[in-house]
């Protein structure tokens, strides 16, 4: 099997394994779904009228930081989200960047969209190119979003993201 289909095979089974990750630790989930449980999410990850627990925890770690950047954000996200079992988009892709990171794949991004409204892990883009452009990211890169418990290749990002920003909140190579 030729480098980059191996590549691209050792990206798409990480960024499975982390939807599964994630979703295993996720036993409380996402405050920002409806259904059953509702109160519980969003008593643990916050809703429209409240922080929420992982949130004041967040904010508390973020506190004690003199500067805090993106990354301290990530660690503390991932670090409070696999506590409590629960976060929505940014508490669970941070997750997801974690596990990723731990099993040694690079490069990793975090991902946001339309100034916070959403965010996602992409393993694999290319050096230099424009993380508000998935068009350069080139052809070994792939998502992981375990909120909508969806992965693939980057190049279909522009159905779900079509005339949406995105912007890079952390990168690890």
């Amino acid at each position: 099997m030729p480098v980059a289909e191996q590549t691209n095979s050792r990206y798409l089974r990480a960024v499975n394994d982390a939807l599964q990750y994630v979703r295993g630790k996720m036993d409380i989930g996402a405050s920002n779904k409806p259904g059953p449980g509702m109160i519980a999410r969003m008593l643990c990850a916050g809703g429209t009228f409240n922080k929420g627990e992982l949130r004041e925890r967040v904010d508390q770690d973020l506190g004690r930081i003199p500067h805090p950047t993106y990354k301290d954000m990530l660690e503390s996200s991932a670090d409070w989200a696999k506590h409590f079992g629960c976060g929505n988009c940014g508490e669970q892709s941070a997750l997801a960047f974690v596990y990723l990171r731990d099993l040694g794949i690079r490069p990793l991004d975090w991902i946001q969209v339309n100034n916070f409204k959403h965010a996602f892990v992409v393993v694999g883009r290319v050096s230099g190119s424009d993380p508000e452009d998935y068009t350069t990211w080139g052809r070994s890169a792939y998502y992981c979003d375990p909120w909508l418990g969806d992965s693939g290749e980057a190049a279909v990002l522009h159905v779900r993201y079509w005339r949406k920003k995105m912007a890079l909140l952390y990168r690890l190579d």
